[in-house]
């Protein structure tokens, strides 16, 4: 029976003698080996044998740094001792092999989608990332598998974008558009000008419309709407067959749309077409 100032190296086995019982006890929880144990890896590689004694003894224990939160200062340190150290080719073929096969859980999944969220890059990271990819000659010529199309088209379908998130995209759109043409001229039906002519006057409306003005743009939401009074607050559209589904009821975008568009500006929304009788 051992005494409070020794222990069996979990590896080998072996009697380790301590000064003093605290020193055993930290040895203890820290799991620690012998010195030849312990020098092992560095001069050769480990037998199997060893990997999986060390393994077992490993098993159940709580890493050191569960639950500890790195400082801003010691995460930059460890950048910078980073930046700039090259991987070798047989470095990143082991680690490829090593990872192939190993699927990702969905909570892991999960937990990388949540550290990621909010992160913006900068304009260099994002030169930098896109300087990398056009160099990767390794994905030239590649092409995915059936089933690989079949899982993203599946993914793709199944991901619904929020409106706040689309209303981003549109805007970003309309932007990128801007920078490259100008200013945008949204397509119309001419044969929609008339009959938006003569409801506003059976009303008493005066409509901005792609031939009076251009169509009113709500810069905030991206959105241009087929006519527009200001003084009234009066939005109107033409639905083509387009606009509609199959069992002859209205598109869920384009009710979106107009909800969008009533809740920002407050207004009276009124659709024409043949569907309406107009």
């Amino acid at each position: 029976m051992r005494d409070l100032c020794s222990r069996e190296c979990p590896v080998c086995d072996a009697i380790l003698n301590y000064c003093n019982k605290y020193a055993c006890r930290d040895a203890e929880i820290k799991n620690t080996s012998c010195r030849s144990c312990s020098m092992m890896g560095k001069s050769h590689s480990q037998t199997d044998e060893t990997k999986r004694k060390i393994s077992k003894s490993l098993m159940g224990n709580i890493p050191w740094n569960v639950g500890k939160n790195l400082t801003p200062e010691h995460k930059r340190k460890i950048s910078i001792s980073h930046t700039g150290k090259q991987v070798s080719e047989e470095t990143k073929k082991k680690l490829s092999e090593m990872r192939l096969g190993n699927a990702l859980s969905k909570e892991t999944k999960r937990k990388i989608s949540k550290a990621h969220k909010g992160k913006k890059f900068t304009s260099e990271h994002k030169k930098k990332l896109s300087e990398r990819k056009m160099d990767n000659v390794n994905a030239l010529g590649y092409k995915h598998t059936d089933d690989a199309k079949k899982q993203m088209s599946k993914m793709k379908k199944d991901k619904s974008l929020s409106t706040e998130h689309k209303k981003k995209l549109r805007l970003a759109t309309i932007k990128s558009i801007e920078a490259r043409s100008g200013q945008v001229y949204p397509n119309y039906n001419p044969s929609s000008v008339p009959i938006i002519e003569q409801y506003g006057k059976e009303n008493g409306y005066n409509f901005q419309h792609a031939e009076n003005g251009g169509e009113h743009h709500i810069k905030e939401l991206g959105y241009w709407v087929d006519g527009y009074d200001k003084d009234k607050n009066v939005v109107i559209e033409y639905d083509e067959k387009h606009h509609f589904n199959s069992d002859g009821s209205l598109k869920e975008k384009d009710i979106q749309r107009q909800l969008e568009i009533t809740k920002y500006l407050k207004c009276e929304f009124v659709r024409l077409g043949d569907k309406y009788g107009y």
